[in-house]
């Protein structure tokens, strides 16, 4: 599974498996052994034809965990079909467009429960992802696919329902932004210009093993 903590002011963790499960929690009460974690959120997540979307990472794009951006693998292998019931009691089930490469990224919208777009460029699973500073998102392909793309928040805010084909979950194919250079890494951090009066630009540091590069 994945365990990626949500921004300080929220206060929470969101859980993913390999069977499409997602779990949001929320800490209420003290601190230390007064602290008591609550679900808040139960989703599973489910390709076209019923098969689990295995989720390989996940990242939180707002403070309050209320958008969350998870790379799905899709495993051909998979023996979930049509007909079987969403991983635990009370979850809500989330269809994904099968991806064309084996793997995709959904961005989630966790209140409303709805998937509002994929990021399908990637020719292999991503397995890491980075919020930026602007509102995108960057990912990071596996080792069959060796780069980092840069989407914009634009390609998942939403749509009029006839732009984007009724009910249709939105597949978008182009980033705003390939880099190849950093090849296959491991993770991704933005780093905001920190300047007093600084500009919105800001770096993407893409690390693997031992060599970290900064890209501008």
């Amino acid at each position: 599974g994945c365990l990626p903590r949500a921004p300080p002011a929220a206060d929470g963790l969101v859980c993913g498996t390999a069977d499409g499960a997602l779990r949001v929690w929320v800490r209420t009460g003290g601190g230390g052994d007064d602290a008591v974690w609550r679900c808040e959120e139960h989703l599973a997540l489910r390709f076209g034809g019923g098969a689990a979307a295995t989720i390989a990472c996940v990242e939180p794009l707002t403070a309050q965990l209320g958008l969350l951006a998870v790379s799905c693998l899709h495993d051909e292998g998979g023996s979930a079909g049509e007909g079987v019931e969403p991983h635990g009691s009370g979850a809500s089930l989330l269809r994904v467009p099968l991806p064309a490469h084996g793997g995709a990224v959904a961005i989630l919208d966790v209140a409303r429960s709805a998937v509002l777009a994929t990021l399908d460029a990637h020719t292999d699973v991503v397995r890491c992802m980075c919020a930026l500073p602007d509102g995108g998102l960057a990912t990071g392909g596996g080792p069959q696919d060796r780069s980092v793309r840069v989407w914009a928040r634009s390609q998942w805010e939403d749509q009029p329902r006839e732009e984007r084909g009724g009910d249709a979950v939105p597949v978008r194919r182009e980033a705003t932004q390939t880099l190849s250079a950093p090849g296959y890494v491991f993770a991704l951090a933005a780093l905001p210009d920190a300047n007093p009066g600084g500009s919105k630009l800001f770096a993407l540091a893409c690390a693997r093993y031992n060599t970290v590069r900064i890209c501008l």
